[in-house]
């Protein structure tokens, strides 16, 4: 399914001009709340890191954020939506040592059934309350293998979705390593309808079967020698029944529509009023947090940034509208030997 989106222009003017950012409040605020939220989901011990850094990425649907945790030991990535959702989760520990030469043959450590509860128990608390997983089928076990992996369907009020996640978890002690999930409110438009249908799957099959013409052919048989007389259906458009309202919809003709530029899908109506500032419990920032917060200290919103390019007559933006901003932290080591902690 095409996803209903047709925003094909992303405006990229911010980064290759490199216009640094300053003097505006609210980073600051939402980074912090953005970090609190998924140190309290994960119940994240982050005292060990000794680095932190997060910055943003806006688009006309949903922000995101990039969280990133550095250390002697390893690293954690995240990345999160605007109220704090878990999107996706890597952990690399530095000590975990993969040895790429000769191995001899050796069962993996752990179980699969073990793994696949500590991957449901990961799963219990990243997703949102109308949302279970179906595991796909199982994929079985190899020899040296150090890692099991989940794949599934994520459905919404109990109906299977287009929404996937994908989740690995390490064999020797069932520590989740590594998950990622799509996200609904960065790429749909609208919000989820109730699971229950008011329309009865008999009343849909009538409506989809007045669609189905046939034609009379010769086919040939098995044989390859004689034919037979045979009703085959001729072909047609995608079509299917909203299950709320009854109606038929023509889903090859929305999608000449998207391709031609008719349609255009701005903002979604409704965001989650799930923030991250409501996070409560035990959660705190580190020393570390607080620093690596610290950095986008003054810096201009992405509407305030793009307002400022706008001003630039010769670039010729009256008839552009910003489709997508990211920020990133400048990592160069400037003459004195230090990071210039200037953010683009």
């Amino acid at each position: 399914m095409k996803k209903a989106l047709s925003l094909v222009l992303a405006l990229s003017l911010l980064l290759a001009l490199a216009l640094p950012a300053a003097a505006e409040e609210g980073a600051e605020a939402r980074l912090s709340a953005v970090t609190l939220a998924v140190k309290e989901t994960l119940d994240l011990d982050t005292d060990a890191y000794s680095d932190f850094s997060g910055y943003p990425e806006e688009n006309a649907l949903a922000p995101l954020w990039y969280l990133d945790w550095y250390g002697d030991g390893g690293s954690l990535s995240v990345t999160a939506g605007e109220d704090g959702r878990i999107l996706s989760y890597f952990r690399h520990d530095a000590a975990e040592y993969w040895d790429r030469g000769f191995q001899n043959p050796s069962f993996p450590e752990g179980g699969r059934d073990g793994a696949q509860k500590a991957a449901q128990a990961f799963l219990d608390k990243v997703l949102a309350a109308n949302e279970t997983v179906v595991f796909r089928e199982d994929e079985g076990e190899s020899l040296n293998q150090s890692s099991y992996y989940f794949r599934g369907t994520i459905c919404l009020n109990g109906v299977p979705s287009p929404l996937g996640m994908r989740i690995e978890v390490r064999a020797a002690d069932n520590c989740v390593m590594n998950f990622r999930r799509d996200d609904l409110a960065s790429s749909y438009i609208g919000t989820v309808p109730s699971g229950q249908a008011d329309v009865s799957a008999q009343r849909a099959g009538e409506l989809l079967k007045e669609l189905l013409t046939m034609r009379l052919e010769y086919s040939l048989n098995e044989d390859g020698r004689t034919a037979s007389l045979r009703y085959l259906p001729n072909s047609r458009d995608d079509c299917y029944v909203d299950a709320h309202t009854g109606e038929l919809v023509n889903l090859t003709e929305k999608r000449r529509a998207l391709a031609d530029g008719d349609k255009f899908y701005g903002y979604a109506e409704e965001m989650s009023a799930n923030t991250a500032a409501d996070a409560g419990g035990g959660a705190f920032l580190t020393e570390v947090e607080q620093s690596g917060v610290e950095k986008l200290s003054g810096v201009l919103s992405a509407k305030a940034l793009d307002q400022k390019v706008r001003a630039v007559s010769e670039l010729g933006l009256e008839t552009y509208t910003l489709a997508e901003s990211r920020f990133y932290l400048e990592t160069a080591i400037a003459d004195g030997g230090t990071d210039t902690g200037d953010v683009f």
